[in-house]
C-alpha cells in the first residue's frame, strides 16, 4: 500500500509528542536487536486489530508512546524515505563503453615566446655522401680584372696527347696583356708512330712542250696561231714582238689547243714579223 506521511495539524502535534517521548525511552532487551521487518510486524500486531482496511497514517496514529515514533522510522526505512536506513554499499559496476570521440575544440592562442636555449656540441662528421650528377654549364661570366704577370713556372714534363675536344663559343675580348717573358726551351717530345700511306692522288701532267709559230705581215693587222700536237692541251702562251710600231691587242688560247696573238700596226708602214708560243701537254 502507498505510504502516506502525517502531515495534518492533530497529527503532526502527536508525532512531535510521541518522537519526544520516545527520545526519553530507548529500547531494552530483545527488543532492540530485533529486526526491522519483525519489529515492524509486531508493532503492526499490537496495534488496534479491528481495523481490517487500515492504513500507515491509522497505525501510527494508535500506537502510543515511544512505539509510534519507532514504527514511523521502520517505515521510512523500509521504503527509503529521507535517508534513512542506508543499506549496504553495493559492489563497483561494470566499466561503461567508449563513449563517441567529441569535435575538435578550438585552436589555442599562440604561446608566448620560449627562452632561447644553449647552442649544443658539434656534431660528429658524417659520412661521404653520394657524388651528385654534373650539373649544367654556367653563362659565361663577365670579364674579370687583368691580374698582375706571375713567376715563370718550371718546365712540366711531357703529358699524354689528349683527344680533341669539341670547339668552345666565341669569348668576349678579353683585355691585353702585358707580354710575357720568353720561355726554357722544352724537352724533346717523343717521336710519333709512322703515318698510315695516302691514298694515290690523281695522275698529273705529262709530256709537255712548247710550241711556236712565226707569222709576217705588212698589213694593218696580224693574227699568229700555234696548235698542240697529237691530243695534248694548251697549258699557256705568248707572243714576241721586237718591232715598236706595232702593238698586241690580243694574246688568248683557242679551243683548249692552241694559243692565238692578234697584233695591230700603230704608225708607219713597216713589216713586222711575231713569234706566238704555246705550252702544251696530256692531261687525264
Amino acid at each position: 500500500m502507498d505510504y502516506m506521511h502525517p502531515r495534518s495539524s492533530r497529527q503532526a502535534a502527536d508525532h512531535n509528542q510521541l518522537t519526544a517521548m520516545d527520545a526519553g525511552r530507548p529500547l531494552r532487551g530483545g527488543m532492540a536487536v530485533l529486526p526491522t521487518a519483525l519489529l515492524s510486524a509486531v508493532l503492526f500486531g499490537l496495534s488496534t486489530p479491528t481495523l481490517a482496511d487500515h492504513t500507515v497514517e491509522h497505525v501510527v496514529t494508535n500506537l502510543k508512546g515511544g512505539l509510534g515514533a519507532l514504527e514511523q522510522r521502520v517505515w521510512d526505512c523500509e521504503h527509503g524515505i529521507g535517508g534513512a536506513c542506508p543499506g549496504t554499499k553495493g559492489e563497483k559496476g561494470d566499466t561503461g563503453e567508449q563513449g563517441i570521440q567529441g569535435e575538435k575544440g578550438d585552436t589555442g592562442e599562440q604561446g608566448i615566446q620560449g627562452i632561447q636555449g644553449e647552442k649544443g656540441d658539434t656534431g660528429e662528421q658524417g659520412i661521404q655522401g653520394i657524388q651528385g650528377e654534373k650539373g649544367n654549364t654556367g653563362e659565361q661570366g663577365i670579364q674579370g680584372i687583368q691580374g698582375e704577370k706571375g713567376d715563370t713556372g718550371e718546365q712540366g714534363i711531357q703529358g699524354i696527347q689528349g683527344e680533341k675536344g669539341d670547339t668552345g663559343e666565341q669569348g668576349i675580348q678579353g683585355i691585353q696583356g702585358e707580354k710575357g717573358d720568353t720561355g726554357e726551351q722544352g724537352i724533346q717530345g717523343i717521336q710519333g708512330e709512322k703515318g698510315d700511306t695516302g691514298p694515290e692522288g690523281p695522275t698529273g701532267l705529262a709530256a709537255w712542250e712548247s710550241v711556236s709559230v712565226d707569222c709576217n705581215n705588212s698589213g694593218g693587222n696580224v693574227t699568229c696561231t700555234a696548235n698542240c700536237t697529237g691530243d695534248k692541251k694548251v697549258l699557256g702562251g705568248g707572243v714576241l714582238n721586237t718591232n715598236a710600231n706595232w702593238s698586241v691587242i690580243a694574246s688568248y688560247p683557242v679551243t683548249g689547243t692552241g694559243w692565238t696573238a692578234v697584233l695591230s700596226r700603230q704608225t708607219g708602214s713597216t713589216t713586222t714579223s711575231v713569234t706566238t708560243y704555246a705550252l702544251c701537254a696530256n692531261t687525264n
